[in-house]
């Protein structure tokens, strides 16, 4: 009998020791499984259910819980309890098991440990989750009814299973952090290809704008080098940095003289405050450009502000403006003469209109002298005041005859005359009444020199000219003479309204002290005169200008103070 009971307990045990086996191996199996779908998984939740379901089939309990460790603060953290009704339970018997070091415990043992609740009412089941290298958990069951004893077996096949769910949450997590590190590398590579892609482009760009660059400094060196203007940059203090060969060459210096020079001792008229980098537009001023001999030449240059890697610069441009200049002068020149033109004209039909009506008016006094005569005996008393009357009248007479001249109405007979021989009739006539101290120097061509005009009108424009210069010359002499010049369309001559064609030039020079510029507008106006004899009428360079506009010709003056003047008379060529 007690042998059947021996075996029947020997066939207990080893039935139990199978079945632990086959639960050992279906366990291992299904670990075996997690491992391979840890690659399937979205989370931990799955391990966590699948070590559940296991522990139910080792050891009888009613309720597990898991807790996990919080990786920021080190703490642990239910993740999940099943049922869920004891979750509230289940957390106020822990903190009474970390009150008394039950939890520490579990946690330093790696293997089971079985409690008591508060009230000795349940047993509490704890395994530590564990790996090698750390603590990933906790695994806290309650176990089912009055279960008091687990088979040694049991607790044996919980720890491997806790071992092996740990390292399933640890592969899990190592391998979610692998792919995230994957992904997150993917993303890398690709923002890498992206970027090397993008690099690429901005190179080529780069390479295609440093081109475009080196293109554009060519050609603006280009430009400045072989610009008619002058280019100069400026340091901040003043200093010439670059200047162009046109520059170079306009002020006679070499390559090196105008490197790190003043600006201001180059460029005169620029004040320093100009180079204070003006906001805004540009400076445009008058200077001039100090050549090395000594002289300047007038410029309009600009001033720009500019930046060059963050020193400030500034740009002046400027060019030669001594032909803008003359222009300019020989235009004002120019309308000057136009509106004496005008002025003479207008004063010499003032000058004909009122000597027509003033040679009327002594016709009618001759006529009633002559009658009055005729009247009167030769010994009356009134005869004699009629002959000064008669004088009078004929100065009268002359003067109107004056006026008819400036008025360009005067109507006569004209030949063919040769300057050449009336001018030399004119120097012997009037060179003893001018005496020996006064030289008439005569210069003449060998050729005749015809114009159509009558003599005793010649006669006068000299005799008015010679008259004027001797009044002025003192004891020195004057310089007359005559030649053939040709005035085109595009010659300073055509400026006095010549028509283009042949004409005779007669030239009278006196070396008086000139005619002031104030006074210069006024000569050709009929009673002007600067003379202070008050017996002068002024009319003497009024009839030259009459005589000679009557003939088609002009009348051009040249002075300079304390040189004398020359008065030329331009007559149309006789053919």
């Amino acid at each position: 009998m007690d042998n059947s009971l021996k075996i029947q307990a020997r066939l207990d045990y080893l039935e139990e020791a199978n079945r632990t086996r086959f639960q050992a191996l279906d366990m291992i199996r299904d670990l075996g499984g997690i491992h391979e779908s840890l690659s399937r998984l979205e989370d931990s939740g799955t391990i966590i259910d699948i070590c559940r379901t296991q522990i139910k089939k080792l050891i009888p309990v009613k309720t597990i819980a898991f807790y996990m460790v919080d990786e920021s603060n080190s703490d642990f953290q239910m993740e999940r309890c099943i049922p869920k009704g004891d979750r509230t339970m289940v957390k106020k018997e822990m903190e009474e098991f970390i009150k008394d070091g039950t939890f520490s415990r579990a946690v330093l043992e790696k293997g089971p440990v079985i409690a008591g609740s508060k009230d000795f009412s349940c047993q509490f089941l704890f395994h530590v989750l564990a790996t090698t290298s750390r603590v990933r958990g906790m695994c806290v069951a309650i176990l089912e009814g009055e279960t008091r004893n687990v088979p040694d077996a049991s607790l044996e096949l919980f720890s491997i299973l806790m071992t092996h769910c740990a390292n399933a949450l640890e592969s899990h997590a190592l391998y979610s952090h692998l792919t995230s590190a994957n992904e997150m590398l993917k993303e890398k590579v690709e923002q890498l290809s992206n970027s090397q892609s993008y690099l690429q482009n901005e190179v080529k760009a780069h390479e295609k704008t440093l081109e475009a660059l080196g293109k554009s400094e060519a050609q603006y060196r280009l430009l400045a080098e072989t610009a008619r203007e002058i280019i100069m940059t400026v340091s901040g203090d003043g200093k010439i940095i670059y200047a162009n060969p046109y520059c170079i060459a306009l002020g006679e210096y070499n390559n090196t003289e105008l490197r790190n020079r003043d600006v201001h001792h180059i460029i005169k008229g620029i004040d320093k405050m100009d180079l204070k980098f003006p906001q805004g537009a540009s400076q445009v001023q008058r200077a001039s450009l100090a050549v090395k001999v000594g002289t300047e030449i007038p410029l309009e240059v600009t001033i720009v502000p500019i930046s060059d890697d963050s020193r400030k610069k500034v740009l002046i441009t400027g060019r030669d403006i001594s032909e803008h200049l003359r222009a300019e002068a020989e235009k004002k020149r120019l309308e000057e003469r136009l509106w004496h033109a005008r002025k003479m004209e207008s004063i010499g039909l003032l000058a004909g209109g009122t000597a027509q009506d003033f040679s009327t008016l002594l016709g009618i006094i001759f006529n009633y002298i002559d009658m009055s005569l005729e009247c009167l005996p030769e010994d009356h008393p009134a005869a004699s005041y009629l002959g000064h009357v008669e004088t009078a009248s004929n100065q009268a007479r002359d003067l109107a005859r004056q006026l008819y001249t400036i008025g360009r109405d005067d109507r006569h007979e004209t030949t063919l005359i040769d300057v050449n021989k009336e001018m030399k009739q004119i120097v012997k006539l009037l060179q003893s009444s001018l005496g020996r101290e006064m030289i008439l120097d005569l210069v003449v061509s060998d050729s005749p020199l015809l114009v159509q005009a009558e003599a005793t009108r010649i006669r006068q424009i000299l005799m008015n000219l010679i008259s004027n210069a001797a009044h002025v010359t003192g004891g020195e002499g004057i310089q007359m003479g005559a030649e053939k010049v040709d005035v085109t369309s595009s010659d300073l001559q055509n400026s006095l309204g010549l028509k283009p064609g042949p004409y005779i030039r007669m030239w009278v020079k006196d070396s008086g002290p000139g005619i002031p510029p104030e006074n210069l507008p006024h000569i050709f106006e009929p009673y002007y005169s600067t003379k202070k004899n008050k017996k002068n009428a002024g009319l003497g360079l009024s009839v030259v200008h009459g005589i000679v506009k009557n003939y088609g010709g002009a009348v051009d003056v040249e002075t300079k103070i304390a040189q004398g003047s020359c008065f030329y008379i331009y007559l149309p060529e006789a053919k």
